[in-house]
Order: C-alpha cells, then structure tokens, then sequence
C-alpha cells in the first residue's frame, strides 16, 4: 500500500476580531494559488488514491478537496477525527494497517504537523520518538508492505515550492 502524506496550504491567519477560530482556519488566497500549482507536480508521481482522508479541520479539508479536483476523482473526502493535530498518530496507523489488510492500493492523508511529521517517522523507522516535519503543502509517499510492522520506505518526499517548479 501506498501513503500519501499531505500537510495542508497556507492557511489564513487566525483573525484578531474572533471572526473564525483556528478550527475553523480557511486556506488563504495564496495558499490556494500555490496549492493548486503544486499538485500539478503531485497528481503525476501518485497513483490514484482508493481512499482521502483528511482531517476535520477546515484548511484541511479545503486541501484534501484540491487533491480530490487534481487527480480528477469524485471519491468522497473522509473526514477523520485520527488526523486532527492533536490526537496520536498511533490511532490513524490502526486505520491504515486495517486498510493494508483490506489490500487498499493506495490512500491519501490530509493534515496537520506536528502529527503528520510524527506519523512520517512513526511509517520510517517504527520509532514514535522520530518525528520528520512537513513544511506546508508538502508531500510524502511511504509504500507499506507488511501489516505487522507498518514500518516502509520512502517512495518520495517533495516540498510545495520545488513541486511548482515541476509543475
């Protein structure tokens, strides 16, 4: 199976007239704008994803559904409570361990850091001390092969910025 890691766009920022909350944190124009770029470079190395899965968090959830228009899918958009920041990225590896068992192909995860960076080292090296960062718009592919040990190797890891320039 293979993971996709993708940390969200730029979002806006937090707005000092209590006009949205970080929960509720819109992807900003520019995030988009550079979003939208990257994932021209992204949709030509990934396999089509079976599943999306992003977190509830709004920002998120605009990038996921990027992702989704990019590749040119109608798949629906998962939006999983595992992969909001704040929870442990042992919960999402169960999901996906289940899916490696299910023979998932392929599936997209949309987030946070610091989660996203320690679930990337969490897939690596087994250890939950290893986290690995995603800077914004980042993405990851890890191609899982066994169940039991969720552990697999890195396919390729590209930031935003260099993903335009492929674009």
């Amino acid at each position: 199976m293979i993971i996709y890691l993708l940390r969200h766009g730029i979002a806006a920022d937090t707005a000092a007239d209590g006009s949205y909350s970080d929960e509720g944190r819109p992807l900003s124009e520019d995030g988009h704008k550079k979003l939208s770029k990257a994932l021209q470079a992204y949709r030509k190395l990934m396999l089509p994803p079976d599943r999306i899965l992003a977190s509830p968090l709004l920002r998120a959830q605009q990038t996921a559904e990027l992702l989704r228009e990019s590749l040119g899918s109608s798949i629906e958009i998962e939006a999983t409570p595992a992969l909001h920041h704040s929870v442990a990225p042992t919960a999402i590896l169960e999901q996906l361990q289940g899916d490696l068992l299910e023979d998932v192909g392929s599936i997209a995860l949309v987030g946070h850091e610091p989660h996203l960076g320690n679930l990337f080292g969490l897939l690596l090296s087994s250890s939950s001390r290893r986290s690995i960062p995603l800077s914004m718009g980042m993405m990851v592919a890890i191609e899982v092969l066994e169940a039991q040990a969720m552990t697999g190797r890195l396919v390729f890891c590209l930031s935003q910025k260099e993903a335009r320039k492929l674009a």
